[in-house]
């Protein structure tokens, strides 16, 4: 009898000791997916929780348009997983795919920019079906592997010597895309805490629009590969009040905007060309009005209303600087600019001694004309694209360096994107939530950036 006393003390203590390691484990857990919020408007508490796809705001108080407000109880919000977007009777040219025609060979879905865009990874796996007519009646269906090879990550498929499909054959597809989501977190003046989601896409979502007076308090991704929520999925939100040029910088822009800015005060015609690659271009912004060199023209016209303005836009896609310099009179003098404002993207992958010479070339021309120069230190893009490894080992390209320097030896006015983007954490932002085709394109969001830096130059 006391035998089986001490063996079930033993167990009691052992269950003891067990629960409390696994309630320390669950309260470390917890612990480490507290994310703590920013915006200075919160006077207390009001941090985040994860519980798998819900995310839970602790009770707190903070300060709305001077007005205190108090969340007096835990607030449980569920992350709902995008919808996944289904396609059918997608019409294709089915063709033997070489590296030459990728993108012809892509399904539309997962292009980002439409036609001739770049194919993202984006496609269901397993996902599509391929047939010989989109009626019910005498359907072939065609046979993976055997008929035709497909790219079950970037929907990229080509018929397949030995095959059914000949060259060039119309077929139809089914198939199903995943797609991404950004949803905001804020309090409203009256005190309700609510998401607002953004609109799904399989390239990259943009967050929903949040009128002036509510409280941001984040930004979380909604993301279909995940099955549970983590801290890299949470973006606290700063401000929302877009950071001023300051000091020396404001100094040098104002001065090398001068006559431009006294012509726009006036009924004088000002001549403005933007020279750049596929950015300037407008890809991929949705429309050609959300081009940010179709956005900076408006927003000069209210900033000035008196103005007129002559716009020339002279962006060729996939081209760069060294590529462009020696046509430079032609393309850009010739046209009498006023102002000349420059964005080259493309020039992150050209060699330090490459760019000096080639902007020590056309940037004294520029300004000998008499026209006024304004160059854009450009986004990130990806760093698996240029070979590196972080975000941050981007800024610190030759490309970036050279910019700032001919900005501030020439002077010339400088719209510092670059540094934008290395803060966009303070406004619950990434860098890759600006790129559409997940490489280098910006989407919309990426070329309103563009035009609110360049804006800042005429402050």
């Amino acid at each position: 009898m006391k035998t089986k006393t001490i063996i079930f003390f033993l167990l009691l203590i052992i269950s003891v000791i067990s629960t409390g390691i696994s309630m320390a484990n669950t309260a470390n857990d917890i612990h480490s997916k507290i994310i703590t919020l920013t915006a200075p408007e919160i006077a207390e508490g009001l941090s985040l929780s994860i519980n798998k796809q819900k995310l839970i705001l602790s009770p707190g108080k903070c300060w709305i348009n001077d007005k205190p407000i108090e969340i007096t109880k835990e607030f449980e919000i569920e992350i709902k997983a995008p919808p996944i977007l289904t396609v059918r009777d997608e019409c294709l040219k089915i063709q033997t795919r070489t590296l030459a025609n990728t993108s012809a060979c892509t399904l539309k879905q997962c292009l980002a920019g439409g036609a001739g865009g770049s194919p993202i990874k984006a496609l269901l796996p397993g996902s599509i079906l391929l047939r010989s007519i989109s009626s019910p009646k005498d359907i072939k269906i065609y046979i993976p592997g055997i008929d035709y090879m497909a790219d079950q990550d970037y929907g990229i498929i080509g018929r397949l010597p030995g095959g059914s499909l000949k060259e060039n054959q119309i077929v139809y597809a089914d198939y199903e895309v995943k797609q991404k989501r950004i949803d905001t977190l804020i309090i409203t003046p009256q005190g309700a805490v609510k998401l607002i989601c953004g609109i799904p896409s399989q390239f990259a979502p943009l967050p929903p629009p949040i009128a002036d007076g509510n409280l941001v308090l984040a930004n979380i991704l909604a993301n279909p590969d995940k099955k549970s929520l983590s801290k890299q999925d949470i973006y606290p939100v700063a401000s929302r009040t877009l950071k001023a040029v300051g000091g020396e910088q404001k100094e040098q822009n104002k001065f090398a905007l001068k006559k431009t800015i006294h012509k726009l005060k006036s009924p004088q015609n000002t001549n403005i060309v933007f020279w750049g690659d596929s950015v300037t271009v407008g890809g991929f912004a949705s429309k050609k009005e959300n081009c940010f060199a179709n956005l900076v023209p408006a927003l000069l016209k209210q900033k000035y209303p008196v103005s007129k303005m002559s716009i020339f836009n002279v962006g060729v896609s996939g081209s760069n600087i060294a590529g462009r310099a020696s046509n430079f009179d032609n393309e850009v003098l010739a046209k009498h600019p006023d102002l000349i404002i420059i964005e080259f993207v493309n020039d992150y992958q050209l060699q330090e001694d490459i760019l000096k010479a080639k902007y020590n070339e056309i940037l004294p021309k520029a300004l000998s004309s008499g026209a006024e120069v304004l160059i854009c230190s450009p986004h990130l893009l990806a760093p698996q694209y240029l070979k590196v490894n972080s975000w941050s080992a981007v800024t610190h390209m030759p490309l970036i360096r050279v910019i700032h320097k001919a900005a501030k030896d020439y002077p010339i006015a400088l719209a510092d994107v670059t540094l934008r983007c290395q803060n966009l954490s303070s406004e619950g932002l990434a860098p890759d939530f600006l790129l559409e085709d997940q490489i280098i394109h910006p989407n919309d969001l990426g070329h309103k950036i563009y035009s609110q830096e360049i804006m800042k130059c005429f402050d």
